[in-house]
């Protein structure tokens, strides 16, 4: 077991802050979201000690513990909501797994009694314990503050036992604050684990395989790699921690031109070589000089404006529209319009609008907006159908045709009309 401090009233979240700095990880990549507001609250009472690196998205967030983790050959952690978050965050969970990096996954969740009962709450999926056991070999619930610091405690110790590798640990948003008496885990010692380097020789001999590398240490391997990399070797390494490798801001910002010698800029790809072919629209190739490619919708008579639908300013996310607070904040589904080309349509604000393409129509309620450009139409947010007047929502506008040359998606703006409702 892992040596236990003396115990004391705290909480979950406050426990697990404790036993992740008492194992040398003094900084948490997250992203806010409410089901994590209590473990929030345990990081701003150790803000002294633990340094909070707020990400944009809970992608980057994961991928930043995970470039620390490689970096520094230490155990890292990041923190998200649970659903959309847990699922953005695990590409980089995967490839943290693939890599063998020590990077722990703290995940909120639904408020306990209602974790499985499918009751619809915010960012509620369905069995979220096992989707995390997919991705991971160690994964657990934390259910009270007594038993976190030692649950935080062999998640970290199971990312370094057997073939290393991530965790997680979920917790429900209320147990975060659940209070009891508790206290960090002090780490145990963990055995090194050694190379064989002797049997990937004779591995390689058997093989065939022929590399310079196969007779060198790893220190040695390491030394050869920097040097012929241009580089210092490894002693300046070691002394210096880093390197800087980052080329001049002029270079970086080709501001002296390009690595060619006359410095002029080149690209001349053959699209027809691309593959996989017979995928996109029929005919469709991109120009060879990347200049424009005439593919997105263009307005007409028929359909004279373009509509954008932009994700929300006023909230997070497009989920954000379904909660109580931002519902009421929004009200409803609203159509930015320019006042210019409302007064052409007769249009107020506030009033009714049916929006329409050869793809369908749907009904929002216009509001005057002269931050945008004539002949453009915003609709923010990806509000669920239901808060629509007729239940169809803006995504009826929007196309998914295929594009060229090959395929696959494409975000662009749509064409549509706009008349009084």
């Amino acid at each position: 077991m892992a040596a236990k401090s003396q115990a004391s009233e705290m909480t979950s979240a406050e426990a697990v802050v404790g036993t992740l700095l008492t194992h040398g990880i003094d900084t948490l990549y997250a992203l806010p979201g409410v089901q994590n507001d209590l473990l929030f609250d345990a990081l701003f009472k150790a803000s002294d000690r633990m340094r909070t690196v707020h990400a944009r998205h809970e992608q980057t967030a994961a991928y930043m513990a995970l470039g620390a983790a490689l970096a520094t050959g230490k155990p890292q952690a990041y923190a998200v909501v649970p659903g959309p978050g847990l699922l953005n965050s695990s590409a980089a969970l995967l490839t943290a797994y693939s890599m063998n990096a020590p990077v722990l996954a703290l995940i909120g969740q639904i408020p306990e009694a209602d974790i499985g009962r499918d009751l619809g709450h915010l960012h509620e999926i369905r069995d979220q314990a096992g989707i995390v056991a997919r991705l991971v070999d160690h994964s657990t619930r934390i259910r009270s503050p007594e038993t976190a610091s030692r649950l935080t405690a062999k998640a970290l110790r199971a990312m370094f036992t057997g073939r290393p590798g991530p965790a997680a640990l979920e917790c429900a948003m209320d147990v975060w604050g659940k209070p009891g008496a508790a206290a960090p885990v002090q780490p145990r010692a963990l055995p090194t684990p050694k190379i064989d380097d002797g049997a990937i020789r004779r591995a390689a001999k058997r093989l065939g395989a022929a590399h310079p590398g196969f007779d060198m240490s790893p220190r040695e391997l390491i030394d050869w790699t920097l040097l012929h990399s241009g580089w210092r070797g490894v002693a300046d390494l070691e002394r210096e921690r880093w390197f800087d490798v980052q080329p001049a801001f002029e270079d970086a910002h080709y501001l002296k031109g390009f690595a060619w010698p006359d410095g002029k800029f080149r690209f001349k790809p053959d699209w027809a070589a691309v593959k996989p072919h017979d995928f996109g629209p029929q005919g469709a190739t991109l120009p060879v000089l990347p200049d424009h490619y005439d593919v997105i919708e263009e307005a007409n008579d028929a359909m004279p404006f373009r509509l954008a639908t932009s994700p929300a300013r006023g909230f997070l996310n497009s989920t954000f529209t379904e909660t109580p607070t931002s519902a009421a904040l929004e009200k409803r589904p609203t159509a930015l319009v320019h006042p210019a080309d409302a007064a052409r349509l007769g249009i107020g604000d506030g009033a009714r609008v049916r929006l329409g393409n050869d793809r369908g129509t749907t009904v929002v309620h216009a509001k005057l907006f002269d931050g945008l450009r004539q002949g453009v139409v915003v609709v923010e947010g990806i509000w669920p159908n239901a808060a629509f007047e007729e239940g169809v929502g803006i995504n009826v506008l929007t196309g998914a045709d295929p594009i060229g040359p090959v395929g696959g998606a494409a975000f662009h703006d749509s064409r549509i009309w706009v008349r009084a409702a």
